[in-house]
């Protein structure tokens, strides 16, 4: 399976989506509208985490068996 990390969570289930509400980053905290990533946190609780591209571009490419 193919995740993403920030060193600190590993993520997984990364979709393009568009929301036209007005979304915060979870990265930067800049407000965002339009295309953004959700991505669902390897948690319990499956939670799940808005990233806008250039807070993507920052995360690893990790491979998880």
């Amino acid at each position: 399976m193919t995740a993403y990390t920030d060193g600190y969570y590993i993520y997984e289930h990364v979709d393009f989506i568009c929301h036209f509400n007005l979304q915060q980053c979870d990265g930067c905290n800049r407000t965002l509208t339009g295309f953004v990533y959700e991505l669902q946190i390897q948690s319990l609780d499956n939670e799940s985490v808005i990233f806008c591209t250039a807070c993507m571009e920052q995360l690893e490419l990790v491979n998880v068996d």
